[in-house]
């Protein structure tokens, strides 16, 4: 990755991307940005500055599986970083991330639920999200429900950050989140554990504060 950021390349990964309709190239050069994003600051910051967000979030409605599944695990990569994540705002991504949590395909909806996990890491982005959130309420408790753990990881996760609002907590509250995460709490799976265990203290703890 460093050597493709050295020389420039980068720029013509993205000008690819943008071009391409070849499902495979676009699968193989969307690993390629979401590798650089991950192991490279200086990557990320190029990732970015050549429109990288630009060229992903059309990929989020692309009819192929595979293609949906690379943009979104990439923009999850990206969306740490605050300016990716205000792009990635900007530019009207989080329709079609939501809409994606309503895929046929259980990893290309939790590569979406990580996606936008990753993006209300950011105070500044929580007022903009749960603008959509009320629209997927639903499709998010409903998700707590499956059998595939990175997917629930992902969804508490975003329950989690979503909680820190009293209003939307009452919302998640109402539609019945508590009941829905109470459900998991046999599970086995250290991860998914501990990612209910935050979003259930993250409920719980933003509620007594609301009632003090």
């Amino acid at each position: 990755t460093a050597a493709l950021t050295a020389s420039g390349r980068l720029s013509r990964v993205v000008q690819i991307l943008h071009l391409s309709d070849n499902q495979q190239v676009l699968v193989n050069l969307v690993d390629v940005c979401g590798a650089v994003a991950v192991h490279a600051a200086r990557g990320l910051k190029e990732l970015h500055s050549h429109a990288l967000m630009e060229a992903l979030v059309p990929l989020l409605k692309h009819d192929h599986p595979k293609v949906c599944l690379r943009a979104a695990q990439t923009l999850g990569k990206c969306s740490p970083h605050l300016l990716s994540a205000a792009s990635l705002l900007d530019l009207g991504a989080l329709p079609h991330l939501f809409a994606l949590l309503r895929h046929t395909e259980r990893q290309v909806q939790a590569a979406a639920a990580e996606a936008l996990a990753q993006c209300l890491v950011h105070p500044s982005c929580m007022t903009v999200v749960a603008k959509h959130f009320c629209g997927a309420v639903h499709v998010l408790i409903n998700l707590l429900y499956s059998s595939d753990p990175p997917l629930q990881m992902a969804v508490c996760n975003i329950l989690s950050h979503l909680a820190r609002d009293a209003h939307t907590l009452q919302v998640l509250i109402e539609e019945g989140a508590l009941v829905a995460l109470a459900s998991m709490t046999r599970t086995t799976v250290d991860t998914l554990r501990a990612a209910l265990a935050a979003a259930i203290g993250h409920c719980c703890s933003t509620g007594t504060e609301q009632s003090t």
